[in-house]
């Protein structure tokens, strides 16, 4: 089965934007306004503070190597499959570490596949749903700040800002995309755009930063330190620094603020929907697929199946509901219901 071809090349422009941030090939910051992903960075570690690492936003983007996904070899979890091997296991290589390897001539063979599944499993998996769950909340509180006005954006076009109207973020879903490479389309800001299927194809080890039509997105450096002025002294969320490695996926969760003597009005336990969000996050990373996709009784049956395997692993982990949560509880913590 091949993979979403839209999902993947996300994934791919994804981890060459943070090789070309950690390279200083992007836009640098200037005295007055910051490219989006460093405002994010800023703003995650005044957010967490502590827990916060920069390398949390490419994590985020990194794909999930489990048994059940497909091993596409033209996708980007061959590239991280490849890495994670000759980082903890080069002795599962097939070829001489040192010698060149393309992953269209030289493909992961089935060995080296199942090695850096094991490696993931052991290594990567908690700390990359860590990530997810973080660079989410960030995202989340960046794009209401944006629509509040309270952070100010501009694209930057020959050489100029052009400021960007505080309605044109107000939608999570249609403007997710453009955190993960700080640019948008300006033709309509409605719209995602991305290279091309012929484009991909031609398979490009380096392609333009910038996607033809697209501009860089800045924040203006006075709305982001007050804006993280407010997040620090605020603190609404406390996340717990990456979990240890015996900690297991349910370990992944943002705490919320401490409860309130208020009553409910409604007896939903919206903390059984906190349970449920890092499954969903960690299932899907890039955004849970519309039911013309995902039809709502596979979404339950995925999430409850990866629960009860997480808890499986994790038996002595105190203090963790170990019921599924209703059908109802699981929609609507994917925002269905």
């Amino acid at each position: 089965m091949r993979p979403d071809w839209l999902k993947n090349l996300k994934l791919e422009r994804s981890r060459l934007f943070w090789f070309r941030h950690k390279q200083g090939l992007l836009p640098f910051d200037t005295n007055d306004y910051v490219l989006l992903a460093n405002a994010m960075l800023r703003a995650g570690a005044a957010m967490f503070g502590d827990a916060w690492h920069w390398d949390i936003l490419r994590r985020a983007h990194l794909p999930m190597l489990l048994p059940q996904e497909p091993r596409w070899v033209g996708g980007v979890n061959s590239d991280y499959a490849l890495e994670l091997v000759m980082t903890y296991r080069p002795d599962a290589l097939s070829m001489d570490p040192r010698e060149p390897r393309h992953k269209y001539q030289n493909p992961l063979t089935s060995g080296e596949w199942t090695a850096a599944e094991e490696i993931y499993e052991t290594h990567e998996r908690k700390r990359n749903f860590a990530a997810i769950k973080m660079a989410h909340e960030v995202r989340r509180a960046m794009t209401r700040a944006l629509t509040d006005g309270v952070l100010i954006s501009a694209t930057r076009s020959n050489g100029r800002y052009q400021e960007i109207l505080a309605e044109h973020w107000n939608d999570e879903a249609r403007t997710a995309w453009r955190f993960i490479e700080s640019q948008m389309y300006l033709a309509d800001p409605w719209q995602e755009n991305w290279p091309t299927a012929l484009e991909e194809l031609t398979h490009v080890e380096m392609p333009p930063a910038i996607v033809p039509g697209n501009a860089w997105i800045f924040v203006t450096e006075a709305s982001l330190d007050h804006f993280n002025a407010v997040s620090a002294d605020d603190a609404p969320r406390v996340v717990h620094p990456l979990p240890a490695e015996n900690s297991g996926i349910i370990a992944v969760e943002v705490l919320s603020e401490p409860p309130t003597s208020s009553p409910r009005k409604r007896n939903r336990r919206p903390q059984d929907q906190d349970l449920v969000k890092p499954f969903l996050a960690a299932l899907w990373g890039n955004g849970i697929p519309d039911r013309s996709e995902l039809k709502d009784a596979e979404l339950v049956k995925a999430v409850g199946d990866a629960m009860q395997t997480a808890w499986e692993k994790n038996k002595t982990v105190p203090g963790k509901i170990r019921t599924v949560p209703s059908k109802e509880t699981i929609l609507r913590a994917a925002g269905r219901k």
